[in-house]
C-alpha cells in the first residue's frame, strides 16, 4: 500500500503542476494496484487534456465498479458540454438519488436552459435545502433564484 500511496502523492503533485501525461501515467499506476481514488482523477485529466471521450469511457468503467456519485457529476458535465443533455440529466439524477445535492444545482440550470423555470426552481430549492450540497452550490442557487424572482418583477 505504501508504494500505492506514493504514486497517487506524487501523481498529485504533477497535476497541481499542470503536467498531466505524468500525472496520468502514475494515476494509472496508482489505481492498477487498487488504489481507487485514483481513478476518478484519470477521467479528470482525460478532460483536462480535451479527451472528453476517453473521459467518458474512463468514467462508465468507474460506474461499472462502484456508484460514485463524483464520477456520475463529472460524467454529467461532460455530457451536458458535448450536447447530450438527456444522458447529462440522467446520471446526475441517479447522483441526486444517492444523496449528492450538488447534482440537483447541475439540472437546475439545464433546466433553466431549457426555459422549465419550476423545474429549475423545484431543483434549485433542493440545492439549498440539502445537507449534502457544498456552500458555493448553495450560494450559487440562491442567487439564480433571486434572478429568476427579479426577472418575474
Amino acid at each position: 500500500m505504501k508504494n500505492i500511496d506514493s504514486f497517487f502523492k506524487k501523481a498529485s503533485l504533477f497535476l497541481e503542476s499542470n503536467n498531466f501525461k505524468k500525472a496520468l501515467k502514475l494515476f494509472k499506476k496508482s489505481y492498477a494496484n487498487g488504489f481507487s481514488e485514483a481513478g476518478l482523477n484519470i477521467g479528470y485529466i482525460y478532460d483536462k487534456m480535451g479527451k472528453k471521450k476517453k473521459a467518458i469511457k474512463w468514467y462508465k468503467k468507474l460506474l461499472k465498479r462502484q456508484q460514485d456519485t463524483n464520477v456520475m457529476l463529472n460524467l454529467a458535465i461532460l455530457y451536458k458540454e458535448s450536447y447530450k443533455i438527456k444522458k447529462a440529466k440522467k446520471y446526475l439524477k441517479k447522483a441526486l438519488k444517492l444523496g449528492d445535492g450538488d447534482a440537483s444545482l447541475e439540472l437546475a440550470k439545464i433546466y433553466l436552459c431549457e426555459a422549465k423555470i419550476k423545474k429549475a426552481e423545484k431543483y434549485l430549492k433542493l440545492v439549498i435545502n440539502n445537507s449534502n450540497s457544498c456552500d458555493d452550490s448553495k450560494e450559487e442557487a440562491e442567487k439564480l433564484i433571486k434572478r429568476l424572482e427579479k426577472a418575474r418583477k
